[in-house]
């Protein structure tokens, strides 16, 4: 299972934890921190097109589950044993579950500039429509989401 999350959101993720842990200086320029968003580890991370195509060539039909971050963050459990369905594993315990909506990798907020956003949005857009366009469903609200930035 691979969780696929909004192409934007994960890369300003990226961003803000490079920032908050020291990987980023403070003091970088905008124009540095976009060169960061557009740098071969995040735009890699962020292909899941390709991800998928390889996957789907590797990977027999049938053995490939696809999840939606947004799944696990508006359904946690239901994500979960959907999962767990899927990898044939016993369901846990509601006790052994736990508590599914505490965030575990917090890191301090870090601001980010509106027009930084915006041109993460501008170069995410053309790849953000190609996802909408193949896999439907939540990709299509990314697309939504990335042009409303595009146009702000």
């Amino acid at each position: 299972p691979d969780p696929h999350r909004n192409p934007l959101e994960r890369g300003l993720s990226q961003l803000r934890l490079h920032k908050a842990t020291g990987l980023l200086a403070d003091a970088c320029s905008e124009t540095q921190l976009l060169d960061f968003l557009m740098s071969p580890l995040v735009q890699c991370r962020n292909n899941y097109l390709e991800t998928i195509r390889r996957w789907r060539k590797a990977i027999p039909e049938g053995r490939f589950l696809m999840l939606w971050h947004d799944d696990i963050l508006a359904n946690p459990k239901q994500t979960l044993e959907k999962a767990f369905r899927f990898l044939d594993v016993k369901l846990l315990s509601p006790e052994c579950m736990g508590s599914l909506d505490v965030r575990v990798n917090r890191h301090p907020d870090v601001a980010l500039s509106p027009n930084l956003i915006r041109r993460h949005a501008i170069a995410l857009q053309p790849g953000t429509a190609e996802l909408a366009t193949v896999l439907g469903s939540h990709a299509e609200q990314w697309l939504s989401a990335c042009e409303r930035v595009c146009h702000a």
